[in-house]
Formats: structure tokens, sequence, C-alpha cells
């Protein structure tokens, strides 16, 4: 039987593998697949599992590349948990902020959300840092996403981890998580209004979205955000100002 451990071992050893020649989408993924040269992190998840021993493809039916249609497929199986049950081996499938369709997946790393509402995962055709290409970067690398992202989580049919797989964070991934932690701790020093941008608004948008809204997640506090701001506050016993401050922050990144 296929485990969830075997499946994220086998993500770990291909951390920073690239496409050949950069920039191709060409890599031994696609090849296996059939579809060499095309976006392939459906297609490095397929051989994930495959490696597993678990075909993907004989699970949940064809077409499986194409990111929309795995959600579709597994959701029609039953496979899809809630994003708080997110545990390692699980099939992240992601939809960041202004696009209107999942369109990128990884494999959940490690297991549940981890304090700011991030989630660690492997994926293929990604950059190995927050600079590049989050979607088409050309490489397998370890990252930690915004639950908030998160648009669809998949567990195929394995023996869950016994222990739960260690975290083995990268030099790049070590530094995206300073950064988030850092970017977090400004924002939350700040006192934003309508009119506001940068990266306190987006920080912003990321704590609303995680309580179910859909914001675009831009840095503009336009009046979208500023209505979202009003409803939490209301939501949450206070001052329905529609000014985020203190109080209000800390409601919505608690800790």
């Amino acid at each position: 039987m296929t485990t969830a451990c075997q499946v994220v071992d086998i993500a770990r050893k291909e951390l920073s593998t690239t496409e050949d020649p950069p920039n191709s989408n060409r890599t031994k993924y696609g090849a296996w697949y059939g579809l060499n040269g095309e976006r392939w992190c459906a297609i490095f998840v397929a051989w994930v599992f495959a490696q597993a021993g678990m075909d993907l493809r004989k699970l949940l039916g064809p077409g499986i590349e194409y990111t929309p249609t795995l959600a579709a497929l597994g959701r029609k199986l039953g496979l899809e948990v809630t994003r708080d049950q997110i545990r390692a081996g699980d099939i992240t499938l992601l939809r960041f902020s202004g696009r209107n369709r999942i369109h990128h997946v990884g494999i959940c790393a490690e297991d549940g959300v981890k304090p700011g509402g991030l989630v660690v995962t492997i994926e293929g055709n990604t950059s190995a840092g927050v600079v590049g290409s989050q979607d088409n970067g050309g490489c397998v690398a370890q990252r930690v996403r915004p639950i908030s992202s998160i648009a669809c989580v998949l567990r195929p049919p394995f023996d869950a981890c016994s222990p739960t797989p260690p975290p083995v964070f990268t030099e790049p991934e070590k530094v995206d998580l300073a950064m988030i932690a850092a970017a977090l701790t400004r924002a939350k020093a700040t006192t934003i209004e309508i009119g506001s941008t940068g990266e306190a608004v987006t920080w912003l948008q990321i704590g609303l979205n995680r309580g179910g809204r859909i914001l675009r997640e831009d840095g503009n506090f336009g009046r979208q955000t500023r209505a979202a701001v009003l409803a939490f506050q209301r939501a949450h016993g206070l001052a329905p100002d529609g000014v985020v401050g203190p109080a209000t922050w800390a409601a919505i990144w608690p800790g």
C-alpha cells in the first residue's frame, strides 16, 4: 500500500531538479507522462505518486495534467478534504491572487497548517523562492504557501505517515519563512484604511481571506477591502470604522 511518507520522501529527492534546457518545460516527468514540453506541475505530482506505487491516471481518469480537471475528478471521487485537515502527502491545488481558477498544484510536505496560516509544500514547475514565477518557474522546490491560496486539497487512498515526516527546509525556503514572519510583524505595526497600499494591505487581505472572504490580494485598500473590514469588525465586536489598527490586526492575525 502506498503511504504518505513514501510520497513525500520521493518528492523531496527531486528538489532542485530543473528543466533542460531552461525555459523549455522539458523534464523527465514530462517524458514519462508523454507530454514533454508542456507545463508540468500536475505531471510532477502524477510522477511522484507513480514512483510510490499509485497511478493517479487510473485512479482519477484522463486529463489530470490540467489542474482544474485534476481538482474536479478528485472531488467527483470524494477525495477532497478541508484545508484545515491538510496533512503530508495530500495533493494541494492552488489559486494565486488575481487568478480566476486553479492553476498550480503541489504535494503537502508536512502535517497541518502552520502558525500564520501557512502550509509547507513541494511543487514542480515553480521557483525556489518568492522571486520568479510561482507556477511556471522551471524547478522542483519546497515552498511555504498561505492557506488562502489553497483552493482544493485531495487525499488519495494511501496510508498516513507514522511518524509524520519532519520539515526539511531548503535555504531559499528558510529565507521565505523569515521574510514572511518579518513582513507580517511590520504589517501589524501599521494602521491602514481605504486608500492605503503596500504589503500591510496584502497581509490584511490574506488574513481576511483566511476567514472566508474572496479578495484580490493586490495590496490596494479599496471599497471591497473596506467592506470586508467593516463586516469583520462588526462580527468580532470591534468599532466598525473601516480602519485597521492594533485591535483589528490582533483579531485578524492573533499571536
